[in-house]
């Protein structure tokens, strides 16, 4: 079974844009697959001092402004993180379109104009890194193909 890697961004880290923690466990995770040999599991990350805040992560610029900044430090981070993460990160990071405001949930697509090259580079940076970590062609492949099932489901829910 795979042990879940969790970790909790707090306002401290979203006012300095601080991606430290972040960072520290993506190079964590990836050494665990490279030199250790361990089995490859997707992080989990969320954002703690907005609870109480009304608004979508992508709509809290101070949220927004933390999320480039790990895009820019950690340009592969849409390959390695869960569904649940990807779901509220890629509206903070990729250039996006409001469809529709409610209380509980905002719908929102990607500007059809930047929307083909963003896919493309989060493809790209999915199969730089699970090259560097797959130890066979056949786990380079299950690896793509488990990315691409999370970042499908974040269109579906």
């Amino acid at each position: 079974m795979k042990e879940s890697r969790s970790y909790l961004v707090g306002i401290s880290e979203i006012n300095s844009k601080d991606t430290s923690l972040i960072k520290g466990a993506v190079m964590e995770c990836l050494s665990d697959c490279t030199v250790k040999g361990g089995e490859f599991v997707p992080l989990h990350f969320g954002i703690s001092a907005f609870d109480d805040d009304s608004r979508a992560l992508f709509d809290i610029p101070e949220v927004r402004a933390w999320a480039e900044q790990l895009y820019i430090v950690c340009p592969f981070i849409l390959a390695i993180v869960d569904s649940p993460t990807m779901k509220w990160l890629v509206p903070c990071i990729a250039d996006i379109e409001i469809i529709e405001r409610k209380k509980k949930a905002t719908s929102w697509k990607m500007n059809p104009k930047t929307e083909e090259q963003f896919i493309a580079h989060v493809l790209h940076a999915r199969d730089t890194v699970f090259k560097s970590i797959a130890k066979s062609e056949e786990e380079h492949v299950r690896l793509c193909a488990e990315h691409t099932q999370r970042y499908n489901s974040i269109w579906s829910a």
